[in-house]
């Protein structure tokens, strides 16, 4: 690097000196830069294959849910719990990578609640991988007042909201259709279960 020091002696050595220093200097100091500036390292974004990324197309599934909510006509809250077996497809773009991968479920159910020990039913189920969101559709039989119903709902990840059409008898009436509301958490036990083994490869 220049100096006075350096100034100084190149006045005595002449104008010839000083440009050879200022040459050598500005070397030192561009060599110095260039060391402390680390390459950078050239960012690479693997797209994943066409198909078939998840593991077989089609599989077995289990879902678990939990619910509090309200009912027609009914004072005080109402809940269930509810399992789900059944199959799961994959529906995956084979022409573009970057397209969300599209879940499909059709499975049977089993509902406890407070206000019937079980109910069964069948169900369907759309999940969009990329955003999170579901939606769900089935039907109900209360198998202990052999009534029908059917149940819709929309969430996000974990949490949704359901609604559900019943027939449901209140304090030795006869039994009408009700109406019911129910935030819920849902747990798909499956697909936990194959993005826990799968990071663990």
């Amino acid at each position: 690097m220049l100096t006075l020091h350096s100034l100084i002696m190149a006045r005595r050595l002449g104008v010839r000196a000083l440009s050879q220093l200022v040459g050598a200097s500005w070397l030192l100091i561009t060599s110095a830069a260039s060391a402390e500036t680390p390459e950078k390292a050239t960012k690479t974004v693997e797209a994943r294959p066409l198909g078939r990324t998840f593991g077989p197309p089609t599989r077995f599934d289990v879902n678990v849910e939990g619910a509090l909510g309200r009912l027609d006509r009914e004072a005080g809250l109402v809940g269930f719990g509810r399992i789900r077996l059944g199959l799961l497809h994959i529906i995956e773009s084979s022409t573009d990578p970057e397209a969300s991968m599209i879940f499909v479920v059709l499975g049977v159910t089993a509902d406890a609640s407070n206000l019937s020990p079980m109910t069964l039913g069948i169900q369907t189920e759309l999940i969009h991988i990329s955003s999170g969101l579901w939606g769900q559709f089935g039907g109900l039989f209360d198998v202990t007042r052999a009534e029908p119903g059917w149940t819709a709902a929309l969430g996000w990840n974990l949490f949704g909201v359901e609604a559900q059409r019943r027939r449901y008898a209140h304090e030795d009436s006869l039994p009408e259709n009700d109406w019911a509301l129910f935030g819920k958490v849902r747990v798909p036990v499956s697909l936990l279960i194959d993005t826990l083994t799968s990071k663990a490869r």
